[in-house]
């Protein structure tokens, strides 16, 4: 180390520390462990930063800044949220092959060939769609979908306690124009 900067050592047990943090949901001073821990244990992978609303949902961002057909992570939760035109998903990052953490393509921006992004696990090569489908094997199910719904003010806001196998209408909701 030049004296400029954080060494290696420092900058990992720095990183520990932080996913340790994000490990506990803390809301209203209750400690709560809980599926954030699996997106935490994802390495606090860089996203959009959320809140945490009165009744316990994650407040994510406007449905209308999603862009269409793609992803946007988020930061220390287990989902990210897909965009297929006017519907709007909160899908499990967890592959249903064998629970390695799936990323998507091309950053979640649509492709250079104008097609969607898939999600892609690491271990296997597992892809999924926007509406977490399976694309290519190994996996064989779809990707969970969580309970979500929009506030007053456009807000996606998601219920990491509700992660359902089922695409229910409570699973999407609709932009408006």
């Amino acid at each position: 180390m030049d004296g400029q900067g954080m060494s290696r050592r420092m900058a990992l047990k720095v990183a520990a520390v932080g996913v340790a943090v994000c490990a506990c949901d803390c809301v209203d001073g209750a400690t709560r462990a809980g599926p954030a821990t699996a997106g935490a244990a994802a390495g606090a992978a860089a996203g959009i930063e959320t809140t945490i609303a009165a009744d316990g949902w994650i407040v994510t961002t406007k449905a209308a800044s999603i862009g269409e057909d793609s992803f946007v992570m988020v930061a220390n939760q287990p989902f990210v949220l897909a965009r297929k035109g006017a519907e709007v998903f909160a899908l499990s990052t967890k592959c249903t092959h064998q629970g390695g953490i799936v990323k998507p393509q091309n950053g979640g921006k649509p492709l250079a060939d104008g097609k969607a992004p898939e999600l892609v696990c690491p271990r296997h090569k597992a892809q999924f769609s926007l509406t977490g489908a399976v694309t290519t094997p190994p996996a064989s199910r779809p990707l969970g979908r969580y309970k979500l719904r929009l506030s007053k003010e456009g807000m996606v806001e998601v219920d990491i306690t509700a992660l359902l196998t089922d695409a229910g209408a409570d699973t999407v909701v609709t932009i408006k124009a």
